[in-house]
């Protein structure tokens, strides 16, 4: 008895020195902690534990053939230790031993199959060796097994982007982000993505613009400029006089903003140095919108004020935007202001309408209800009273009755 409660206090001095090691390790006193593991070892009911951590610790020091000697001597003690597995696994792929590193992940999934951390770092290290229909299985079934693990959101959006996926990826790094927003290069990229998919659409809208299939057009965003790049084939003429103002004239609906002026940059065939190069204003001698003052004017004071007072705010922006050169805030002013005035109409049109057919209702049930009760209206429009004879009773006819008899009167005439 007293042997098994010795045996027990030894046990729990030696897991008390594991987590003292493993806080010391986290706090970077490595010696510390290899004092206190040391300590451990003999006692410690799993010792493939403290193997893990011994390993993690030749790993910090960059001693990576005493971590590899330390996970083997886990695997040794524990042969079903997944983590010793993994880690292994990685330090074989830095040493390049590569057929090494696929048979210890391959190891640790059959005990483990739905391990996401081993999916995952077998799925970058078949990323890295541009295996790609590989690495996107193991990514793949890493979130599957962990669907809150970012950082694989992020590789498997950077694949899918070499596979030319680009919604998919989009989708994928919008995911890293939403699960860790500290995920800087997830956010860079997508960021990267949105604007070269914004520079392509402007690219396309001012091609089709220019109504040239010939040229080739670039455009890059730099701040509050944008560089646009033409291109013409050698033999293809283009009058660059007249060009900022097309160009111009396509970009002002587009209310790019933070865009103030454009760079346009002529070249021919594939010559790198240009043949035009100059900056243009975007919103250069352009007549100041329309202020909407009077329909805003009318909305406030007779049609409808909430909406009206506001309208004739933004229509009194207007020219004070234009002359201090904001062109886009005195677009933005004039849209507003139209919008706020034909709202507050239609709003008051619906009260006028739904105000009459309330009163064109309320008036016919008046006259519905003074028609019923008129004494007998309704019998002598429905029911008129036949003509008396001998052969008929003083009782009223049915309807029926009424038109067989029409109809025998018809037909007597007609044989008449």
């Amino acid at each position: 008895m007293n042997y098994r409660f010795r045996r027990w206090m030894r046990q729990q001095r030696a897991r008390y020195g594991l987590r003292r090691g493993l806080d010391a390790i986290s706090k970077g006193n490595l010696q510390d902690a290899l004092a206190r593991l040391t300590l451990a070892l003999n006692d410690h009911p799993y010792p493939a534990r403290v193997y893990l951590a011994f390993g993690s610790i030749h790993w910090q020091q960059g001693d990576i053939p005493g971590a590899i000697a330390a996970f083997s001597e886990a695997i040794r003690c524990d042969p079903a230790c997944v983590k010793a597995y993994g880690n292994r696994a990685l330090l074989q792929a830095e040493q390049g031993n590569l057929e090494a590193a696929l048979a210890d992940w391959q190891t640790g999934l059959s005990y483990s199959p739905r391990s996401a951390l081993l999916l995952y770092n077998r799925g970058l290290f078949h990323l890295q060796q541009q295996n790609l229909e590989a690495a996107l299985e193991d990514l793949n079934g890493a979130i599957a097994a962990n669907p809150n693990l970012s950082e694989a959101y992020f590789h498997r959006g950077n694949l899918l982007r070499q596979l030319g996926r680009w919604s998919e990826a989009i989708k994928d790094w919008e995911l890293a982000l939403c699960n860790d927003l500290r995920l800087e290069q997830a956010r860079d990229s997508l960021l990267q993505v949105q604007q070269g998919h914004r520079e392509y659409q402007l690219s396309e809208k001012i091609q089709r613009a220019l109504a040239m299939p010939e040229l080739r057009v670039a455009v890059e965003k730099k701040g509050n400029q944008l560089d646009i790049a033409v291109q013409r084939p050698k033999g293809t003429g283009i009058n660059y006089m007249t060009l900022p103002d097309r160009i111009r004239a396509r970009l002002v609906p587009l209310q790019l903003p933070d865009i103030r002026q454009f760079k346009l940059i002529g070249k021919v065939g594939e010559q790198n140095f240009p043949e035009w190069q100059q900056i243009y204003k975007l919103y250069q001698n352009l007549p100041c919108p329309p202020t909407h003052w009077r329909i805003a004017s009318l909305t406030a004071l007779l049609l409808f004020p909430p909406l009206g007072i506001p309208a004739l705010v933004y229509a009194l922006q207007v020219r004070q935007a234009y002359r201090r050169g904001d062109y886009p805030a005195a677009m933005h002013a004039s849209h507003t202001a139209r919008a706020l005035s034909v709202t507050g109409s239609a709003l008051m049109s619906g009260l006028l309408v739904l105000g009459l057919g309330y009163l064109g209702a309320d008036r016919l049930r008046s006259w519905v209800q003074s028609m019923e009760a008129l004494p007998g209206a309704q019998a002598a429009v429905l029911e008129p009273t036949p003509p008396h004879s001998a052969g008929h009773s003083d009782l009223p006819e049915t309807s029926a009755h009424i038109l067989q008899r029409a109809d025998e009167s018809r037909g007597y005439r007609l044989e008449k």
